[in-house]
């Protein structure tokens, strides 16, 4: 008997305290053992055969529910979880009627023993009887019988009871019927999972949980579009598309659930065509303009809840970009505030481009192709500005950026668009002279005009030289120049970029020589590593001919009548145009309306009127900056006044319905039209003369420069003499004496100067003088010294036609062409004639006396000069009349109004600094200042200083008039007397000649006004 058993006995008669008890519980305690056993195998099996029920209920229910939710639509989520609850209910009955409510019933071991007797009816009822016996009270086991016969019992009850086998005595034949409909049940339900799983996992879903958003299990086969809820920006367009995986679609319907729970059907549209949208039936919202719901319903096939999300989209409020240029471009760098035009730089250019948007985000991207850059933030800024640094490079020709908050939504894609600029290679063209190749005296000058095209400028200009086909000398130039901003490398033609240099020949050495080439070479300043590039001009051949004419003298030929054509031109459509001007006139003052002929009539002169000021401006711009621009002014006042007033008076002609104000407005226009054509033919008539004066002027500028040589010349032989080499100096110089008394005959005698003004004011040319100007021998007071304050004090911008000459006012002044004492005048009378007016101020011709005069004595004292006995002996005059050459035509030039005009190397002075070391306005590639360029044709080169390199000059008039001014006197006054201008000029030293010659110049033209 174990031990556990006998515990059990123990405790189960511990309270009835008898002193047998434990005899008698040695007696029952293999029937206990025995019957336990029994009974613990059937709970086993009412255990089991509850599990079985309440499978089997289980496995039923799952399945009339998912045949209820498959074959009735229960939209309502209560209902739905009405139903999951009905299930819940039956399955908990199943347990309680299965297994607690069995399990709950008490079987007492007595009647487990009837139990069993009920199977072995030979125990005759022993095992059942000794348990009682056994297991009553030991108070009441007397009146039951002896203790000798109850013990006997129970001996023979135990050994019964070894015969009972709990598996055989309980057998599990009462759980077949639960096991079969368990397992058909169960059978069934695994046939469905796997003839439909996907279908089975989603009704069983929505049966556990009722109030989740799925699909109905007809719905899974429908592919919607989008296939789950989404955020969508307001404003912008959604496309919701349904289409069957397997089979088609008949009549499905959008179910529409606004923000109110209101729910309305909207039919789909059918897709059409093998797109996207074939077999897919569609519905379209142009605009979403709320948040919504919606569902897809085809027959008993009804989709879960879709949401559509609608916010505001984050907008890029505009893009900025910054502009770090290299530093080789001069460009400043700047900032683009709002860029609505493609980013356009050089290659290399630092860019930061930056976007402003209307709130704070989350995903700044901006993409270069496949490249995603993600922007930058500035903590220090409260402004939601995103940026993006980067490099201009060939290859990046646009950007695309988006800005995406943190609901994913994303900014309309704005587009910025980049042009990288490559350093374009610079071209270079002589423009002035025209034509390739050219004849000039080896004495003679050539202005020559240069343009340019680069983007960011020079770092070097020279002026390439060969002499007869040797090699060439590089000879430096200034810069070019241009007017143009800074940013006008971006026009595709690039930036113009003008440059002028005086090619001077009587600098070079051409002892024997025939032919001079000349080429512009200029170089930009692209650093490494591709370095600069360079530029040649197509050569200029000049041929070498001691007999051609004078190269000044052409370009005044040919600017005159280049202008004139011009001018010409127009005048004759101005005087076509007015007969007509006239017949308007006439017919404007009808009754009734205007007819339509006349109305024609009226628009074609008014369209000339406007054609013609047009063209006028043109000429202005094109001939500023030469030798006629002091007629341009004429032709800016007729395109300012007359002919727009001509278009006015004939708009408002049409306008008018009185025939009188008509009238009268039309007539206007006709006299405007006439005082157009009368000023335009006035400076026509003009032009003959001004041709003259400019004609006269290069000849003194030729002679000046014949002259130079030819102190040049003298110079040489007296520092460096020779007995046996030739000195044609001699000879050129008498032709020059020659020359200069024929320009001396051709000057107006001083009588005829001496003629009031007022005889003729509207052909008065420059420098004439008016009543009461000192005549050229009115002598100065004895004791005036010579004045602090240069005399050629007249401003280029002074130009005649327009009521002033260039003398017209107060100052200091030079009057080309005759001398002139102390005096003032007014200007008078308006014409359009240059020159016209009167020049007010005080001044000297060059030698104090008239144009006449100084020629003649300049002739005498060339003559002077080649009857010299030693070449010392003529350096003296020789250079009194290459200055005097020089100061003439310096008057001259600025009587006329010539612009241009400059200080220079004073004539027979070599320039200083070494050769090829020329001067650079500015920092290379910068833009000079307005007036620096001088344009072509201008026969003065524009303001410079010495010419760097031999033969070539600076772009200045070498001949200017120049003046002791007072500190020349106060340092050399006291030092150079007694001395005479030769010696002054052997023995001083060369940094000082200059200043010595000037001095003895002025003091012998103050001796010159006191003879006279």
């Amino acid at each position: 008997m174990s031990t556990v058993t006998e515990s059990r006995v123990q405790r189960k008669r511990r309270p009835s305290r008898n002193s047998d008890a434990v005899g008698n519980t040695d007696a029952a305690a293999p029937i206990v053992e025995r019957l336990q056993s029994v009974l613990r195998r059937i709970k086993r099996v009412i255990l089991l055969r509850g599990l079985l029920g309440v499978a089997a209920t289980v496995v039923a229910t799952v399945l009339i529910l998912m045949g209820i939710d498959t074959f009735i639509v229960i939209e309502s989520t209560l209902l739905r979880a009405l139903v999951s609850l009905a299930g819940l209910g039956a399955v908990t009955a199943s347990v309680w009627w299965f297994v607690v409510r069995p399990l709950r019933r008490r079987l007492s071991l007595t009647t487990v023993a009837r139990m069993v007797e009920e199977h072995h009816p030979e125990l005759q009822e022993r095992v059942s009887s000794a348990f009682e016996l056994l297991s009553a009270p030991m108070d009441a086991r007397g009146s039951r019988g002896s203790e000798q016969l109850i013990a006997a019992l129970a001996a023979e009850a135990s050994v019964d009871v070894r015969s009972f086998d709990p598996r055989r005595e309980v057998g599990t034949r009462s759980l077949r019927p639960y096991v079969i409909t368990a397992c058909a049940l169960t059978s069934i339900f695994l046939l469905v999972v796997a003839l439909w799983p996907r279908e089975t996992a989603n009704l069983l879903l929505r049966l556990v949980a009722p109030g989740k958003n799925l699909d109905r299990v007809q719905a899974l086969s429908l592919e919607v579009e989008p296939h789950e809820d989404v955020v969508v920006s307001l404003g912008s367009p959604l496309t919701i598309s349904v289409r069957a995986a397997n089979g088609r679609l008949t009549h499905p319907q959008l179910r529409h659930i606004d923000s109110t729970g209101r729910e309305v059907k909207e039919a789909m549209q059918a897709g059409t065509g093998d797109g996207a949208n074939s077999g897919a039936f569609t519905h379209r919202y142009d605009a979403v303009l709320e948040s919504f719901q919606f569902r897809i319903e085809e027959g008993a096939a009804i989709t879960r809840v879709y949401r559509v999300t609608g916010v505001e989209r984050p907008r890029i409020e505009r893009v900025s970009v910054r502009y770090e240029y290299p530093s080789y471009t001069g460009l400043a760098s700047h900032t683009e505030a709002n860029v609505k035009r493609p980013i356009v730089g050089p290659l290399g250019t630092q860019l930061t481009i930056s976007a402003i948007s209307d709130r704070a985000i989350t995903k700044p991207t901006m993409y270069i192709g496949n490249d995603a850059l993600e922007g930058q933030t500035d903590p220090a800024l409260k402004l939601p500005v995103y940026s993006w640094p980067m490099t201009l490079a060939k290859d990046i020709s646009e950007a695309t950026l988006v800005i995406e908050d943190s609901q994913g939504v994303k900014s309309e894609p704005k587009v910025v668009e980049f042009r990288g600029l490559a350093d374009r290679p610079p071209q270079v063209q002589i423009t002035d002279p025209t034509k390739d190749k050219i004849r000039l005296k080896p004495t003679d000058y050539v202005n020559l005009h240069y343009a340019a095209d680069d983007d960011f400028g020079f770092s070097t200009a020279e002026l390439l030289v060969s002499i007869d086909g040797a090699a060439a000398t590089a000879l430096a130039m200034p810069l070019p120049t241009t007017d143009r901003p800074a940013m006008a490398y971006l026009a595709p033609e690039g930036r113009l970029w003008k440059g002028v240099a005086r090619l001077e020949l009587h600098r070079l050495d051409l002892t024997k020589a025939q032919r001079v080439t000349v080429r512009v070479k200029v170089q930009d300043n692209r650093p490494a590593p591709a370095g600069a590039q360079v530029a040649l001009s197509p050569p200029l051949e000049i041929t070498l001919d001691q007999a051609a004419p004078d190269y000044a003298v052409i370009k005044v030929e040919q600017q005159v009548n280049d202008f004139k054509e011009k001018v010409e031109k127009i005048l004759d459509g101005l005087k076509a145009a007015q007969p007509v001007a006239h017949e308007v006139a006439e017919k404007a003052g009808a009754p009734g309306k205007l007819d339509e002929p006349t109305q024609s009539q009226i628009e074609k002169i008014t369209t000339t009127a406007h054609e013609t000021a047009t063209k006028l401006e043109t000429i202005v711009k094109v001939f500023e900056g030469t030798l006629l621009e002091p007629l341009t002014p004429a032709l800016a006042e007729v395109a300012d006044q007359p002919l727009p007033q001509t278009e006015k008076e004939l708009d408002q002609a049409g306008l008018q319905d009185d025939p009188g104000k008509r009238k009268e407005h039309s007539g206007a226009a006709e006299k405007e039209l006439a005082t157009a054509v009368t000023k335009l033919d006035a400076l026509l008539q003009s032009l003959p003369q001004y041709k003259e004066k400019l004609t006269q002027l290069a000849e003194i500028e030729a002679l000046e420069h014949k002259q130079q040589q030819i102190v040049k010349d003298i110079k040489h032989n007296t520092e460096q003499p020779s007995p046996t080499e030739p000195q044609p100096w001699r000879e050129n110089e008498a032709d020059v004496s020659k020359e200069i008394a024929k320009l001396a005959e051709r000057e107006p005698k001083d009588s005829d100067a001496q003629q009031p003004a007022s005889e003729n004011p509207d052909s008065k040319p420059p420098g004439d003088k008016e009543p009461g100007d000192k005549e050229p021998g009115d002598k100065e007071p004895s004791d005036k010294q010579p004045s602090d304050k240069p005399s050629d004090g007249m401003k280029p911008s002074d130009k005649p036609g327009d009521g002033k000459t260039p003398s017209d006012k107060e100052g200091s002044e030079e009057s080309p062409g005759k001398g002139k004492g102390k005096g003032k005048g007014k200007g008078k009378g308006k014409g359009m004639s240059p020159g016209e007016g009167k020049g007010e101020g005080e001044g000297e011709s060059p030698a104090g006396q008239s144009s006449q005069g100084a020629l003649a004595k300049a002739a005498a004292e060339a003559a002077q000069a080649a009857a010299a006995p030693t070449p010392s002996q003529a350096q003296s005059p020789a250079a009194n009349v290459a200055q005097a050459l020089s100061s003439m035509a310096s008057a001259m030039a600025k009587g006329l109004g010539i612009p241009g005009i400059a200080s220079a190397t004073p004539p027979g002075v070599p320039s200083s600094g070494p050769p090829g070391q020329g001067a650079k306005p500015g920092q290379p590639g910068q833009p000079g200042k307005p007036g620096q360029v001088a344009q072509p044709g201008s026969l003065p080169g524009p303001t410079g200083g010495q010419s760097a390199s031999p033969g070539v000059g600076d772009a200045v008039h070498p001949g200017t008039r120049v003046v002791i001014g007072g500190e020349d006197w106060v340092r050399w006054r006291g030092n150079l007397s007694g001395n005479a201008l030769v010696e002054a000029g052997q023995e001083t030293p060369s940094d000082f000649r200059d200043l010595v010659s000037r001095y003895f110049l002025e003091l012998s033209q103050r001796g010159a006004r006191a003879e006279q």
